[in-house]
């Protein structure tokens, strides 16, 4: 099975982390990774009980990290933390020896087989990162498939090089 991967970049973790979390325990026997602060963790320290928990602090030494950390396009926020979240699952893979996970946003309950999902995004996107559509011109990060610490490696490459600009 598919792990999992959660990210969270700011405070106490939010209520419906939780709902997210629990809707995957019930329903699925796989790795399910929190990537949080350790602030964060320490606050909820039930929840290395459930799940495998990565704080940040331990990601932050990777090179990529570095310099996204030192573009200072826009106020911290929902849209650097939404950037920042690749970086980490990039160093989270890498350190983790991970290839295949699917990474959820942190207000997404998965009722649908988790697994069929991988699989149809996986033939899209056979080395690369493939985000779910809503309709025929938009996306949605809700579910992204990431095949490879080398794939979302090209793609935070490519992202440093559109932010530097």
């Amino acid at each position: 099975m598919i792990p999992f991967v959660l990210v969270h970049l700011g405070g106490d973790l939010p209520p419906h982390m939780y709902d997210a979390i629990n809707c995957l325990i019930s329903r699925y026997n796989t790795d399910i990774y929190v990537i949080a602060l350790r602030s964060a963790i320490q606050n909820a320290s039930f929840l290395s009980k459930i799940v495998k928990v990565v704080p940040v602090e331990d990601l932050s030494s990777f090179e990529k990290n570095k310099i996204f950390e030192k573009i200072s396009f826009i106020e911290k926020g929902l849209w650097t933390y939404s950037f920042q979240r690749f970086f980490l699952i990039e160093s989270f893979m890498r350190a983790y020896c991970l290839e295949k996970i699917l990474h959820i946003e942190n207000d997404v309950l998965v009722y649908n087989n988790a697994e069929t999902i991988a699989d149809k995004l996986h033939k899209h996107a056979t080395g690369k990162v493939a985000v779910n559509t809503i309709g025929p011109k938009y996306a949605s990060a809700a579910y992204i498939y990431i095949d490879s610490s080398d794939s979302i490696g090209k793609m935070n490459e490519e992202l440093l090089s559109i932010l530097s600009k």
